[in-house]
């Protein structure tokens, strides 16, 4: 998929309208390239940044006045020479100083093709690759922060420790086949069991302390529901300051879910108004009722409003906020009369009164979730590489089992190599491996 003899070049930042974009070359000819490009003799200092004209190749005129940052190998992102070029904004620019870097031998990249280079020419591992791409997808602080954790080499850090400690262990045991001619002793078989369980537990403790890519652990999410007309889009527009849901005094007005998401407590949280909790005979209605369930679900924080007795809804529906935190709003009382009591917040969306105390008990919710995560969590994997290590340890048990049940350091042997296996496939697998294709056409190009 790959070709690594040649010069690369993409656009690193978004195009369009803004104020500067980047331009990323990758290679062996990219000071023959910079030479070219700025119509200078000299070879560019390196990191640092250089201003100049870049030039049209064919008739020499200047395409822009930018910044150009040259990076010798093996000292930068990919390992080869790189040329990091800031031009101006738009779309015109960019197009033609690319078009100039063709002409001069270097070719558009493709996804991914500048980490799949610093991969190959060992400057991250695969754990790390993924982290890159990883946090340029995140949308919330957490994964954003586990996701550098990964790119800085935590995650690979405790693997690695794992790996070497099960080398280890693997070379004391061939020594001992080679050179012992009688059986192993017993107590020598239980020190054995208890390196590989000691292995085992390390493993497992790396998956229960890591927030897993599927279950979208970092993603705070404030579910609103109640019955119809209770006020729930009122407080969700109130929530995120603009009118974004439809606010009627018609049941059922809002049918599918309403997202937005905002800052609270430093903190971005999804906010969902959700459809009204009722009997109907209304298809659509009904369809509307069961992805607010599913969103009650989702959601670690659930906001129950209702215009006259919060708690009813709560009972009513208590066995599915089980886990959940729960916040109990009575609204319109302009109208009604009720006031804060027992935990129930009293609040009015048309007037705001009571609007600040509730936003300030749920931004200390917001920060308390937050805070637990960051606790609870040291890691944050992917499917594939959950998946990897749930087989590393069924083999590290399955070799530990056998060697209980035989006494046989041999198969113990035999099943290790292939946990040796997993976890090279996990941190450095075969450049040829169909994997390193997939996950790297994933990333954008530029990266």
């Amino acid at each position: 998929m790959y070709v690594f003899n040649d010069d690369i070049v993409a656009l690193a930042t978004l195009p369009g309208k803004s104020a500067l974009n980047v331009i990323r070359v990758s290679g062996k000819n990219v000071i023959k390239i910079y030479r070219a490009i700025t119509l200078s003799s000299k070879k560019p200092r390196a990191n640092f940044a250089h201003v100049s004209c870049i030039y049209n190749q064919s008739d020499k005129k200047q395409i822009d006045y930018s910044l150009l940052t040259y990076f010798k190998a093996p000292k930068s992102y990919t390992g080869e020479d790189v040329l990091e070029i800031s031009t101006h904004g738009g779309n015109i620019i960019v197009k033609q100083v690319i078009e100039s870097l063709i002409s001069k031998g270097a070719r558009q990249a493709l996804p991914g093709e500048f980490t799949y280079r610093a991969y190959i020419n060992g400057k991250i591992d695969l754990l790390q690759a993924e982290g890159i791409a990883a946090i340029v997808e995140a949308n919330n602080n957490i994964d954003s922060y586990y996701h550098l954790n990964t790119i800085n080499g935590t995650l690979t850090k405790e693997v690695q420790k794992n790996k070497d400690s099960l080398m280890s262990l693997m070379t004391v045991a061939e020594h001992e086949l080679d050179f012992l001619d009688s059986e192993i002793e017993k107590k020598e078989l239980q020190e054995y069991n208890k390196s590989l369980n000691k292995l085992y537990l390390h493993t497992k403790k790396i998956i229960k302390k890591s927030l897993s890519s599927e279950q979208q652990s970092g993603n705070l999410q404030v579910a609103i529901i109640g019955r119809p007309n209770a006020g729930k889009s009122s407080l969700f527009n109130l929530l995120t300051g603009h009118q974004k849901s439809i606010i009627t005094n018609i049941k059922g007005t809002t049918r599918d879910p309403v997202e937005s998401n905002i800052d609270i407590g430093n903190h971005e949280v999804k906010i969902i108004d959700t459809a009204g909790l009722r009997t109907t005979k209304d298809v659509v209605e009904i369809k509307g009722i069961e992805k607010t369930f599913a969103h009650i679900e989702e959601a670690q924080i659930i906001i129950i409003i209702d215009e006259k007795n919060a708690s009813q809804t709560y009972l009513a529906n208590k066995n599915k906020f089980k886990q959940k935190s729960v916040i109990l709003v009575n609204n319109k009382n302009d109208i009604n009369n009720h006031k804060q009591k027992n935990g129930v917040f009293s609040i009015s969306c048309k007037k705001k009164n009571g609007f600040n105390s509730l936003l300030t008990h749920l931004s200390t919710l917001c920060n308390q979730k937050v805070d637990r995560v960051y606790k609870e969590s040291s890691f944050s994997i992917n499917v594939r590489q959950k998946s990897l290590l749930q087989k590393i340890c069924r083999g590290i048990n399955k070799a530990n089992k056998g060697l209980e049940t035989t006494g046989d350091l041999t198969i113990c042997l035999s099943s290790l190599y292939g946990v040796l296996d997993l976890y090279n496939e996990l941190i450095r697998p075969d450049a040829k491996n169909k994997i390193i294709n997939e996950i790297f056409k994933g990333f954008c190009v530029g990266k």
